[in-house]
């Protein structure tokens, strides 16, 4: 039987930093990670309120698996540098923002991700696969219950908890899927 155990990139008690690295150096292959002022200071200030058990989700280029989209295939000696960093606290996890200055931080995938030509079976690609996943619920369920508070508040309509919930209900569907499933294709 083929039993595959998963195993977490960094436990919960590493500081922030130490999970940007983790990330940055084993599944990117970077040689190691470096700070703005701003990403430093950021990083100190939510290690200070108590966000440092946070899991982390890398902003950067989808065009390669490093942060410069002009590199291709799997690239060796090279840095991740943190421009700055945002938490989500509501969602759950910080995000480290390694784009190019002036590059905006959103979920849009115009020319395709990188991951693709990439052999299915990479653990990295599984890996990122499955936390896309769970940070989707985490951010279907913290979107709706801002949706619930303004319900009871009465700003929003009723019927919009109820599609809230729906959406929840869909985002965890998908995720347990990602998750539950073996190997490669």
């Amino acid at each position: 039987m083929n039993r595959r155990i998963l195993r977490f990139l960094y436990p919960d008690s590493a500081s922030l930093r130490e999970k940007i690295e983790a990330v940055a150096t084993k599944v990117y292959g970077a040689d190691g990670v470096s700070y703005s002022t701003q990403a430093t200071s950021q990083l100190d200030t939510y290690e200070r309120a108590g966000f440092g058990r946070l899991p982390v989700c890398i902003a950067k280029t989808h065009l390669s698996i490093s942060s410069d989209p002009s590199l291709k295939g799997a690239p060796t000696g090279w840095t991740l540098p943190v421009r700055e960093v945002r938490a989500s606290v509501g969602a759950g996890f910080a995000y480290p923002i390694c784009l190019a200055a002036g590059l905006v931080a959103m979920a849009a995938v115009l020319g395709g991700p990188a991951a693709r030509g990439q052999r299915s079976d990479n653990p990295n690609l599984r890996g990122d696969a499955v936390t896309g996943a769970v940070l989707a619920a985490a951010s279907a369920r913290s979107a709706a219950s801002l949706v619930d508070i303004n319900v009871g508040l009465g700003g929003l309509e009723p019927e919009l908890s109820r599609r809230a919930a729906q959406a929840v209900t869909d985002a965890c569907r998908a995720a347990d899927r990602v998750t539950a499933r073996r190997g490669g294709r």
